[in-house]
């Protein structure tokens, strides 16, 4: 086994290597040396790339060689960017190369598999489809095929005297249309460039009069096996039904037993991850290799479970304001364990240690109802110790 591995952080620009370093530095392990890059830094000649990293407390930009793996954290939507660059390091390298997930390719995608019933109906928008879609629901949303934090999202609600109100961000309607005609019209000024889905509107539960959603953070660890690293809830403004700009968010574990009887949430937990867990395969199986993903749900009237959307770059910021190392450490962790992995697994077979201690101590996980991967317990064999999670703290 490589006693030393070069994982390379992958940004934007010169501008971003400083922060992405600082942000993951300090969570990573010893046997790891970790420096930042932009695809302007790697001289091909050479085969080097000039990183920026921390070297004694100072921030130094050097010669490295090509990485052992790369974490993507460029906005992507295709690999064409990255090609050459993967095939100068190897296959199964670099993780999350896609990472700007399209919207209509993850409907197509999720509706064949076994989460399609958590799948909200969505068509590609046609104008002269909006008004069956109207009648047919009541509640629509029409959204861009690519998109973040809910900008350029329509909501459209049919009223029971026909009305029909359109907003953005807001419950209160930006515009009110007598017709599906001039609702149309309308739109029309605001989708003339790129393409649109709509997608039938969920009527969701509020907490405390407020919308809400569920956000599984779905991440790999040291052995390449997906785990559930927390679940967030990001909590709307008061009128507001975009999550993404939010009042507060609070740890699942608070949220869901305020929601649920305890049996019930422990129910709702073990889902969350189930259904979270099977859609990061589908995405996997689909767009390449991937480390880490977010998956968004929200619960409709009759506590029906809905996947509104996924991310392939999710936003960490949003763990900051959640107390417990959950929330600040292992979202960090994660990545730099599984590039670890990717790493060695390129020299040879990894193995999983402490194979007799981890399978009891596994059994005797599982009779309590505790959750936990194989590389958890491994962690907490090792002399640092981890805290360990149970779905029913959710």
């Amino acid at each position: 086994m490589k006693s030393h591995s070069y994982i390379g952080i992958l940004v934007q620009n010169k501008r971003d290597r400083k922060g992405i370093l600082q942000l993951y530095q300090r969570y990573c392990p010893e046997d790891i040396e970790l420096y930042a890059f932009c695809t302007e830094d790697v001289q091909w000649r050479t085969r080097h790339i000039k990183g920026l990293s921390l070297n004694r407390r100072e921030w130094k930009e050097r010669l490295f060689p090509f990485p052992d793996a790369i974490y993507n954290r460029i906005f992507n939507r295709n690999t064409d960017s990255l090609k050459r660059l993967v095939e100068a390091i190897g296959p199964n390298r670099c993780f999350n190369m896609i990472n700007f997930f399209n919207k209509w390719t993850m409907y197509n995608l999720l509706k064949e598999t076994e989460v399609s019933a958590c799948i909200p109906e969505t068509f590609v928008y046609k104008p002269e489809e909006l008004g069956n879609m109207l009648y047919r629901f009541g509640l629509v949303f029409i959204k861009p095929f690519y998109g973040a934090q809910g900008k350029s999202v329509f909501r459209v609600v049919r009223m029971a005297n026909e009305e029909i109100h359109v907003s953005m961000h807001s419950l209160t309607a930006s515009s009110i249309c007598g017709s599906v005609e001039e609702t149309r019209q309308l739109l029309s000024q605001h989708l003339s460039t790129g393409t649109y889905l709509i997608q039938e509107g969920i009527r969701t539960r509020l907490w405390n009069n407020k919308y809400f959603d569920i956000r599984v953070l779905m991440q790999k660890d040291g052995f390449g096996d997906w785990t559930v690293t927390n679940i967030a809830s990001r909590v709307a403004y008061r009128q507001y039904f975009n999550t993404a700009v939010c009042e507060d968010i609070l740890d699942a574990r608070a949220l869901l037993p305020q929601l649920f009887e305890r049996d019930a949430h422990i129910v709702v937990s073990q889902t969350l991850h189930q259904v979270a867990l099977s859609a990061a395969k589908e995405a996997e199986a689909q767009l390449g290799l991937l480390g880490e993903l977010s998956v968004d749900f929200v619960f409709d009237m009759q506590d029906k479970l809905w996947i509104i959307e996924m991310n392939g770059k999710p936003h960490k910021s949003i763990y900051n304001e959640i107390p417990g190392v959950t929330f600040t450490t292992r979202v960090y962790e994660r990545p730099l364990e599984y590039a670890g992995y990717l790493a060695q697994a390129a020299a040879e077979e990894p193995q999983h240690p402490h194979t007799e201690e981890t399978t009891l101590l596994h059994a005797a996980c599982d009779s309590i109802g505790i959750e936990t991967s194989a590389y958890d317990i491994v962690k907490l064999l090792s002399p640092k110790q981890y805290p360990l999670y149970r779905p029913e703290d959710y």
